[in-house]
């Protein structure tokens, strides 16, 4: 590690000597001007305070803004800041010359630089913070990277026999040497492994790379080149920089942009006092004593356009007569060859003498690759079996037991296929570089997050992705629509066997004879080749042709069953009516809602699932921003009280409030307390209304295990709020409803939603504020809680006991409501004696028949809503007061309320 430092950084180590050495040299004289400037400063005048003062805050905070975004410093800069530390602490604490101010202190004013060079080194640790980070968890990333592959690689032989060869090579000229495979059969690998592998055996050699395809158009190419060139050869020639920087002014001078024609006649050109052929000779020569080999590794030739080939090859061929520098190009011949032009087909021959085939991949190694890659991904502990069934999914894919994909002998008498329609599958052909695998692998990751693995064959989604994989149109053109291809039949579960000319509904798909003819039609129209529909209705017939009846039995989740295809079409995202790029647009745009106003419109069952695929969607979100938790919220509160959620996703949503304490309120609970007030006041019970009312309820259960066990509350965790904080929050969402509606079921709502204390027998006991204010609202508003039916008598029983046996009495917490404070407050002191919950029941009916024997009429009467219904309800008090407040009887009541 420190040698490597020392790499890195000679050159700056070397010049920070120089300095500080010819500081230390001259100190004398460069203290003197110092001292000549620094005497022109009244340091003790109130001015010169006031900038230092001002000075110090603005790098300060400029300091604070850079770490905050973990900017990168100049590292010219860094070294410069360096130094002069360096020389100031010199002259500081030895200088006898010159006398740093204040005098009576050990501070002095110029002290603050090591105060902003400790500024300096926390942001070069911030900014370098993500990168140690990155290394730390690179084994962990999600996605596999397309880098070389690092190991030994199958043309290992291939590999060895070049280092042998290239390491005698002697040449008067330059040698040329190209690697020719396809897209991604291992060139990248191959010359990494050769550069690594080269310098161990030869170490002095000089070797580089030479990436042609960052270079942007002709003069770039033959600029950079030589460039790169003369850094190589700059430790081993002090004039070879010179010559090689007036040869490339030459060159660019005569033409610019144009260096096709300046290699063509380039050494017959007179510029100037010397020609391009004396320059170019004087670097050959300079090479010559050099007398080392120069290998220079091009690699993506094929990434290059028709012209930046042809400048490549002629760039290679210009350097013809340099002696030992060797060339190792990879490419793709076919590529090359299209892109040129078929008239320039013959031209790769001339630039390279010797061009190696590498070859390809067999199916054994692409099988053990994908098998170690997937091992990885989907780790297999002795605790779990997680993961089990994917990697057993991916390790027998290809097997082909015949009660799943039967044997090609026995498919005509099965389906009317015949053997030589259909093709034996197997990873090559899917597959056939390391990086498709990886391609492959990545995309696969990604899907595999949005399905369960109980939801799935794992065999047929995998075969299904990677067939999606190399033919990507046929998810539109064939999948969205199956029921066009495939023939619908049905179990039939008495004869224990497909029937597929069935009347009525059926409920899986199969692949026939009829099938086979559709799809090949149809693929025919979209010009596929006979390979590649052959290949297609293979593994059509893996997924969809009929197997026998104890499969289907076993295995319900199959993508032939008609009722989980979508499941491995559409990654079970929203039943296809919604993807999850429209969940990922709407979230970002902040449209959520209006999403959720169009997904209403859909029949139960559709929207039932896109609701369910919704949430899933929104508690994976990851919040980056305080506006982003607050949006979160407010979509929550408005959009799950429309469907049922469970304990553990409530626990989750508790998590995000928590993280977003701490991410986005640096624990500021009362920040947090009135942003999320902000969110609930709306005129509906949303769910974070319901998610703190059930927090309240289960603490106070938890607070009586003379009434509730374990079993019966739940206890969650990271909560942040308190039970203050809970009743201050509901309490406001119960204000702000009777300021701003008339519906009494909302206000009623609202009220229910915090509770105080469980008294005796299971009794719920509210908030006294809570009381006050619905107290004060029915007092100023008598006629709507009238009209809602809120004074009407209840049934106390559960509605099925005979009429004789039925009981009725005022709604339950109407004695709460209108009970004394003091007496409420006694209740929630002391919850667990009747004597005190009962005196304060009595005596709230007390108050509720006296206020409404006080209200003679009432203003607004509608329906059934009259004064004659308002007198019953009197009578009935009256009749209840006398019965010792104890619910009436079937005849009590029926004698003044008569039932329909």
């Amino acid at each position: 590690m420190i040698n490597k430092f020392l790499d890195d950084n000679y050159r700056n180590i070397l010049i920070s000597i120089c300095i500080i050495s010819a500081y230390l040299l001259f100190i004398d004289f460069f203290e003197h001007k110092i001292a000549s400037i620094l005497n022109s400063v009244n340091f003790e005048s109130n001015s010169f305070k006031v900038s230092y003062l001002l000075f110090t805050i603005i790098i300060s905070v400029q300091y604070a803004n850079r770490i905050q975004k973990k900017y990168i410093p100049n590292p010219n800069f860094s070294l410069a800041f360096s130094i002069i530390l360096i020389c100031f602490s010199i002259s500081r604490f030895t200088s006898s010359y010159l006398i740093f101010t204040p005098l009576d202190s050990a501070l002095k004013y110029f002290d603050v630089s090591y105060y902003f060079f400790l500024l300096h080194l926390v942001l070069i640790y911030r900014s370098n913070e993500i990168k140690f980070k990155k290394e730390n968890e690179g084994d962990r990333q999600f996605f596999i990277e397309d880098k070389p592959h690092d190991g030994e690689i199958d043309n290992e032989l291939v590999l060895n026999k070049l280092i042998e060869v290239v390491e005698t090579l002697n040449t008067e000229n330059s040698f040329s040497i190209g690697l020719n495979a396809p897209w991604g059969y291992g060139k990248s690998t191959f010359l990494r492994r050769f550069y690594q592998d080269y310098q161990k055996k030869n170490n002095q050699a000089i070797i580089f790379w030479y990436s042609i395809w960052k270079n942007k158009g002709s003069s770039a190419i033959i600029d950079n080149f030589f460039q790169l060139l003369a850094n190589q050869l700059k430790p081993y020639s002090g004039e070879i920089s010179g010559e090689i920087d007036n040869y490339v002014n030459e060159v660019l001078h005569i033409m610019p942009g144009d260096i096709s024609n300046i290699l063509e006649t380039g050494k017959n050109l007179i510029v100037g006092k010397k020609s391009i052929e004396d320059y170019y000779e004087q670097i050959n020569n300079t090479i010559k004593n050099i007398d080392r080999q120069i290998i220079v590794l091009l690699d993506d030739l094929d990434r290059l356009e028709s012209d930046e080939i042809l400048d490549s090859f002629k760039l290679i061929r210009s350097l013809s007569d340099f002696k030992n520098v060797i060339f190792i190009a990879g490419y793709n011949r076919s590529y090359i060859t299209k892109t040129c032009g078929s008239h320039k087909k013959d031209y790769i021959n001339k630039i390279f003498q010797v061009e190696i085939n590498l070859l390809p991949f067999n199916e054994k190694t692409i099988r053990s690759v994908i098998l170690s890659e997937i091992r990885t991904s989907y780790p297999i502990t002795t605790e779990s079996n997680q993961n089990q069934p994917i990697f057993q999914g991916f390790y027998k894919l290809f097997d082909k037991p015949r009660n799943y994909i039967p044997n090609l002998d026995d498919i005509f008498n099965e389906t009317g296929i015949t053997s030589n329609q259909l093709i034996d599958l197997n990873w090559f052909i899917f597959l056939p570089t390391y990086r498709d695998i990886k391609r492959f692998i990545n995309e696969f990751k990604f899907n595999y997050q949005f399905v369960n693995e109980e939801d799935i064959v794992a065999k047929e989604y995998i075969l299904l992705k990677l067939l999606f994989f190399k033919y990507r149109e046929l998810q539109t053109i064939i999948f969205n629509n199956l029921e066009e291809i495939l023939t619908v039949g049905k179990i039939d579960e008495v004869g224990k066997k497909v029937q597929t000319k069935s009347m009525g509904y059926g409920n899986i798909y199969v692949f026939d004879q009829v099938s086979y003819e559709k799809l090949t039609s149809k693929l025919s129209i979209m010009n596929y080749s006979q390979p590649d529909k052959i290949l297609i209705s293979s593994v059509f017939y893996s997924l969809f042709g009929e197997k026998n009846f104890d499969f289907y039995l076993t295995n319900q989740n199959s993508i032939s069953r008609i009722y989980h295809t979508n499941t491995y079409v559409r990654n079970d995202i929203a039943g296809a009516k919604y993807k999850l790029s429209d969940f990922t647009k709407a979230y970002e745009t902040m449209q959520v809602l209006n999403l959720i106003e169009e997904i209403e419109n859909y029949t139960p069952q559709t929207k039932s699932m896109i609701f369910y695929e919704l949430k899933q969607f929104l508690l994976k979100q990851e919040l980056k921003s305080k506006q982003k938790f607050l949006y979160f919220i407010k979509v929550i509160n408005s959009f799950l009280r429309q469907s049922q959620t469970l304990i553990t996703e409530d626990q989750t949503i508790i998590n995000v409030i928590h993280e977003g304490l701490s991410n986005f309120y640096k624990g500021d609970k009362t920040n947090l307390k009135m942003d999320l007030i902000k969110q609930i006041k709306i005129l509906k019970i949303g769910y974070v209304d319901r998610l703190l009312s059930d927090i309240n309820l289960n603490e106070k259960r938890k607070a009586r295990s003379d009434l509730y066990d374990s079993g019966s509350y739940i206890d969650y965790t990271n909560v942040v709020f308190d039970d203050d904080d809970i009743k201050s929050m509901l309490i406001e969402k119960l204000k702000y409803c009777i300021e701003n509606s008339f519906r009494v079921n909302l206000i009623i709502d609202s009220y229910l939603l915090y509770t105080s204390v469980i008294a005796c027998e299971h009794k719920i006991v509210k908030s006294v504020i809570g009381n006050s204010l619905l107290k004060n609202d029915i007092e100023k508003r008598t006629y709507l809680y009238f009209q809602a039916g809120f004074f009407d008598f209840v049934e106390s029983s559960d509605g099925t006991a005979p009429k004789e046996y039925r009981e009725y009495q005022p709604k339950p917490f109407l004695p709460q409501i209108f009970a004394k404070k003091d007496q409420i407050n006694e209740t929630i002191k002391q919850p667990k004696n009747k004597n005190v919950y009962d005196n304060t029941i009595i005596n709230g009916y007390i108050a509720y028949i006296e206020f409404i024997n006080k209200t003679e009429e009432l203003n607004i009467y509608t329906g059934e809503f009259t004064q004659e219904r308002f007198n019953r309800i009197k009578k009935l008090l009256k009749v209840f007061r006398d019965n010792d407040f104890k619910p009436l009887n079937h005849s009590q009541f029926t004698d003044i309320w008569p039932l329909n």
